[in-house]
């Protein structure tokens, strides 16, 4: 078989299993009309490249850059074929609207971890390619592309500082802002507030994002690419100007290209040629198992389990002792009848209890009624954690997943419903059965996107079943690009009678609140498991006072 035929073999089972809607990509030079072709030599894919198949998961691990190389071309084939059947529409905003679909489909390839540790990036040298522009087109290439690929977490965030500083300080935070609420709305698949968004919404969002350009960059113009292209940069005219920024971006995205590479030959060789585990997402480990073993890989995630620390009993501790409290604190008062003068008289129990005297019966009768404080019972707790599992919320994932197991035991404890339920880049399942692990979930996914969280906010909602007071406790830093998916899920859960506790690691950035939740902002961790426990055994005592 011809090493073409190989590749584009491996193109085909590849984008069956991302479920791309258009006919895969091909290999060989661009040419025009809607089938998607990649240039080897544009993209420096080697024949060894070219002979490795990269629809299983070794062969990715082997030959990251053609793996690179072709999920961004199956986003292009699914954005294209979305754009295809939009009429009457001019040929830049045809543009922008492909443009805008690629940036969500390529979040949805992400979000899928079909890819290894960093893919996009082992060839983010080949396909952006900075010191070919200006520097107004650098800039306007950043905000239509590179930017947005960094909060979808589709490329390091360290590989472009120096372009996001330039880019900040060129278009100022209101300007800024207005870029990024429009990608954000694109990576998240909802280009207009309605939940079911049709392909003219995406013609709402594109005029936007033109209307936005011409404002912040009126000379840089868009052109029509006669091609289905890879990347946003090649909407836009190079003109080598040798500037310092370009120059400078494109040697840091050579580095963490080479990084990327290097990371992909370490996992190969540590793997080796085994077959991989079934699933691409939500895979969960045998909870039982300990140490290093009982690891599952689902793309670049890892869930192992291991044993209990002292930091991790100590945060069974606080939230043991604070639901003991919570069941117990604030007694109500309620009317309580009694055999002495005191509140009201009910006069049928007084004549019974004249009657009782003048017989000579023991008086049992109660003719009056006191206000008297009744110890409230115990309430019986429906908990559901979700923890973000994102690359920017890497610090912070132990302590998470040391809560979560915290609060597992606590509530099971008291005899109660729990579930934990993690997202980054897709929603997946920790501990759905609602029996508490005997050891702690250890999540590792150090490239992971921070899509998701609506889907474990839904998830952990409907696992939750039984009786009780509901409560949902969301740790998270806030970086979260699907905003309005994360709302509606959240008012869903109102609607089902749960409270929310929505708490926030890390400090500053742009971080979504939701609305009627009860904010944690506590960026110190080891002081994170009482403030939410105080945050959450008040709202639970202010709803079932």
């Amino acid at each position: 078989m011809h090493v073409y035929e190989r590749a584009d073999a491996a193109l085909t089972e590849l984008c069956e299993q991302l479920d791309v809607a258009g006919p895969a990509p091909r290999l060989g030079a661009a040419q025009p009309g809607l089938a998607v072709r990649v240039d080897p030599g544009r993209y420096r894919l080697t024949d060894r490249d070219l002979r490795v198949d990269i629809a299983a998961f070794t062969g990715r691990l082997r030959a990251p850059r053609f793996a690179a190389v072709a999920c961004a071309a199956a986003a292009v084939v699914d954005a294209s074929a979305d754009a295809a059947t939009v009429g009457d529409l001019s040929d830049v905003e045809r543009a922008a609207v492909t443009h805008l679909l690629h940036l969500h489909h390529a979040a949805r390839i992400r979000g899928l971890g079909v890819e290894n540790v960093g893919a996009v990036t082992a060839a983010a040298d080949v396909l952006w390619q900075p010191d070919q522009y200006d520097r107004d087109t650098l800039l306007a290439v950043g905000v239509w592309d590179v930017l947005p690929r960094v909060d979808s977490a589709v490329l390091p965030a360290a590989a472009v500082t120096a372009l996001y500083d330039a880019v900040r300080q060129q278009l100022g935070d209101r300007q800024f802002g207005a870029w990024q609420l429009l990608w954000r709305r694109a990576l998240a698949g909802r280009p207009t507030p309605r939940r079911s968004p049709q392909l003219e919404d995406w013609v709402v969002l594109a005029r936007q994002w033109l209307e936005l350009h011409a404002e912040t960059f009126g000379g840089v113009q868009v052109t029509a690419a006669a091609a289905p292209v890879l990347t946003g940069a090649e909407l836009f005219t190079p003109n080598p100007v040798a500037d310092p920024l370009g120059r400078q971006l494109t040697a840091d995205l050579a580095d963490a290209a080479q990084q990327a590479l290097a990371d992909s030959a370490a996992t190969a060789a540590l793997v080796g040629d085994r077959p991989r585990r079934p699933g691409v997402g939500g895979a969960v480990a045998d909870r039982d198992a300990g140490g290093a073993g009982g690891a599952m890989m689902s793309g670049q995630r890892v869930l192992t389990w291991r044993e209990p620390a002292a930091g991790d009993r100590r945060n069974l501790r606080i939230f043991r002792d604070g639901l003991t409290v919570a069941g117990h604190r604030s007694p109500s008062m309620a009317p309580t009848p009694v055999p002495y003068p005191s509140g009201r008289l009910n006069p049928r129990q007084l004549v019974a209890r004249a009657g009782q005297i003048a017989t000579g019966r023991q008086v049992t009768a109660t003719p009056w009624t006191a206000i008297r404080p009744v110890p409230r019972t115990a309430e019986v707790l429906r908990l559901g954690v979700i923890v973000d599992a994102s690359a920017t919320m890497r610090p912070w994932v132990e302590m998470a997943t040391s809560l979560a197991w915290a609060a597992a035991h606590a509530v099971d404890q008291r005899g109660g419903q729990h579930t934990m339920w993690a997202f980054g880049g897709e929603a997946f399942v920790v501990v759905g059965d609602g029996v508490a692990p005997p050891k702690v979930p250890v999540i590792s996914d150090p490239g992971s996107g921070s899509a998701g969280c609506g889907a474990a906010v839904t998830a952990a909602r409907s696992a939750l079943t039984g009786r009780g007071a509901g409560l949902l406790v969301v740790i998270t830093d806030g970086l979260l690009p699907d905003s309005q998916d994360v709302q509606d899920a959240i008012d869903d859960a109102h609607a089902d009678g749960f409270q929310l506790v929505w708490a926030l690691a890390g400090i500053g950035g742009d971080r979504f609140i939701p609305a009627g939740v009860s904010v944690v902002d506590q960026p110190a961790p080891a002081a994170m498991a009482e403030a939410i426990t105080s945050a959450a055994l008040s709202v639970l005592t202010s709803s079932y006072r």
